[in-house]
């Protein structure tokens, strides 16, 4: 593999004044997430975490960069990859649904 052919990833510095701790900046530290997500996934599953704001459907928990994504077709046919037929949810999530629909 040549060094050329790695994309070179830029560190995003958070502000100065933000606290993660105060309500005031619950928004911005979201947007961040959103997009640290955003720009470390593949364009096509790019486009499926900002149709639902980076949220996993299931609990309403932001999806973490660190975390493992698991990708569901909503009706079950692994055949239709259309962007409203597919959601990212934490594997637990992916697993309680499973188990909730027998």
């Amino acid at each position: 593999m040549l060094a050329s052919s790695v994309k070179a990833l830029r560190h995003r510095k958070v502000l100065a004044q933000a606290n993660p701790f105060d309500r005031e900046w619950e928004d911005y530290f979201r947007l961040r997430a959103l997009r640290l997500n955003r720009d470390s996934l593949p364009v096509f599953l790019r486009r499926v975490l900002l149709r639902q704001l980076g949220v996993c459907p299931f609990c309403r928990q932001m999806l973490q960069v660190e975390e493992e994504h698991h990708l569901r077709h909503r009706d079950g046919n692994h055949q239709n990859n259309a962007i409203e037929n597919l959601m990212l949810l934490h594997p637990a999530c992916h697993r309680q649904q499973h188990a909730a629909r027998r």
